[in-house]
C-alpha cells in the first residue's frame, strides 16, 4: 500500500485592496529583484492607484555558485509622494511597469492614446498616439531595458514607439 503525505501551507493575507471602476479586474505588478510597485485601477474612473509594496530578497538560487559577487539590496523606499495618477476620463483598458516599476503605462477604452508617467513623481513623461479612431487596446510592454513600448489592438496592428529622446528616457 503507497501512502502519500500531504503538507497543508496557511496561506496568510498581506494586503488587501479595493478595486472599483475596472470591469477587466487590471493590476500589474514591477519584477525586479527588490522592486516595490503594484498599480491597479484607482476608485474613480481613468484613476491608477499605486502601491508600493515592501520589497523582497532576491530568490534563492539552488544552482552551482555564481562566479559574481551577490546584488546587494537598494535602501529601503522612503514615502513615495504619489499614489493616484488621474490617468485618462475615460475608463482604464490595459495598465503596464516594466520590471524595475519606474515607469507606469495607461490605455483607456477609447484606445487613442497611450500615456506614460514616472511611477514615483506622478508626472506624465510622453504620450503617443496610436491613432485617431477609436480601438480595443489588447496590451502595452515594455522592453526590458525601458527604451521603448509596444501597442497592440483589435486594428490589426503592432505599434513600438521610442521612449528615447535626444539620449534621453
Amino acid at each position: 500500500m503507497i501512502t502519500h503525505e500531504v503538507k497543508h501551507r496557511s496561506i496568510v493575507i498581506i494586503s488587501n485592496f479595493e478595486r472599483r471602476y475596472s470591469r477587466l479586474g487590471l493590476l500589474t505588478i514591477a519584477t525586479a529583484p527588490y522592486a516595490t510597485l503594484l498599480a491597479i485601477a484607482g476608485r474613480q474612473v481613468g484613476h491608477v492607484q499605486l502601491i508600493h509594496l515592501p520589497p523582497c530578497p532576491l530568490p534563492e538560487y539552488r544552482g552551482p555558485p555564481s562566479s559574481s559577487p551577490p546584488r546587494k539590496p537598494p535602501p529601503p523606499p522612503s514615502k513615495h509622494p504619489v499614489s493616484i495618477i488621474a490617468a485618462h476620463t475615460s475608463a482604464l483598458t490595459s495598465l503596464s511597469i516594466p520590471p524595475s516599476g519606474r515607469l507606469l503605462a495607461t490605455t483607456s477604452e477609447r484606445g487613442t492614446l497611450v500615456r506614460v508617467w514616472d511611477s514615483v513623481t506622478g508626472k506624465l513623461i510622453r504620450e503617443f498616439r496610436r491613432g485617431t479612431d477609436k480601438a480595443e487596446i489588447y496590451g502595452v510592454a515594455f522592453r526590458p531595458d525601458e527604451q521603448e513600448l509596444c501597442v497592440w489592438s483589435d486594428k490589426g496592428t503592432i505599434h513600438v514607439f521610442t521612449l528615447v529622446v535626444s539620449g534621453a528616457t
